[in-house]
């Protein structure tokens, strides 16, 4: 659904359908969000985000799309298709709890030069034990779509809960937490939050934000929950994320902070690693349906309780 203001937020039009999901079972969107294309010949043009789940005889797939508007959205494109989503959702290792992330939840940022980035959780980059996350970039409005990579540094942990923007000057930044400082002898379960960095898509650097800290003190609700609405901004040469953290303070369990994070002084340069995005694995890659199938189910059921029941009608 959509409603838009012409005179500054005073009045509302109506509100109307401008995409409607169609399979041949059941479908639905989950986590639109629209960016602006800011420059370039397409300057002012729509673009929405969408993680479309079709469920058929109690099979649920997901892909990630794009719908676009020319004309301040009064009429929208036909859908166009970024990729598949893979996500298995995030667990703790030992106990096998949920992590209540960002799963099926994309991310976009709009680039000056009128590009458009998309990250999002996918597990296809490790056979399906645990989730990295992938990005994808169009060059052309969102028209077409490069492959997906994977752009988290520590291959063997889960990472989850991306969000994206585009410096000024065409720096593309990523905050997301993982899991790689979590040990089996150590009964907390540890997460850290990092910014990736890049020009191209390919070459990365990470900087370390905030932890280790203790993500099974976070309020539980369906999985240890820090929130999968955060957010990432810029001003000028830093990076302003908004990101919550746990808190040993067992009557308030979560705090929201705002580092600056001054991506171009020699500091932080200093301590940042640099390394390559990856691809998936070809052939012989491992099914992990059951995963999927899994995540797709936590994430829905959260968010409306008895999901599952209604898809089978």
């Amino acid at each position: 659904m959509l409603a838009r203001s012409v005179d500054g937020a005073r009045t509302w039009e109506q509100a109307t359908p401008f995409y409607t999901p169609v399979s041949d079972g059941t479908s639905q969107t989950i986590g639109n969000r629209i960016v602006v294309l800011t420059a370039g010949a397409e300057r002012g043009v729509l673009v929405n985000v969408f993680t479309q789940i079709d469920t058929l005889r109690n099979l649920s797939t997901t892909r990630l799309g794009v719908v676009r508007s020319a004309d301040k959205g009064l009429s929208w494109s036909a859908p166009v298709f970024i990729s598949e989503t893979r996500s298995v959702g995030t667990h703790d290792p030992a106990t096998g709890h949920a992590v209540r992330d960002g799963a099926e939840v994309p991310t976009i940022a709009a680039a000056p030069d009128g590009g458009l980035w998309v990250a999002w959780q996918d597990a296809r980059f490790s056979g399906g034990q645990h989730d990295a996350i992938a990005l994808s970039r169009s060059i052309d409005g969102g028209r077409s779509w490069s492959e997906p990579l994977a752009i988290n540094r520590a291959s063997g942990a889960a990472a989850f809960t991306p969000t994206l923007t585009v410096r000024s000057d065409g720096l593309v930044g990523v905050l997301h937490y993982d899991l790689r400082n979590d040990t089996a002898n150590d009964p907390r379960l540890l997460a850290d939050a990092w910014l990736l960095t890049s020009r191209d898509g390919v070459n990365w650097a990470e900087s370390h934000v905030a932890g280790p800290f203790d993500l099974a003190v976070a309020p539980d609700s369906g999985g240890y929950f820090l929130g999968d609405y955060q957010g990432l901004a810029s001003s000028g040469m830093a990076f302003l994320p908004a990101l919550v953290l746990s808190s040993a303070n067992l009557s308030d369990r979560t705090d929201v902070y705002t580092p600056r994070i001054d991506v171009g002084t020699q500091a932080v340069k200093a301590s940042m690693t640099t390394y390559w995005a990856r691809t998936a694995p070809s052939g012989g890659s491992i099914d992990f349906r059951t995963a999927q199938q899994r995540a797709v189910r936590e994430v829905m059921e959260r968010r409306v309780p008895g999901w599952s029941a209604r898809v089978r009608r």
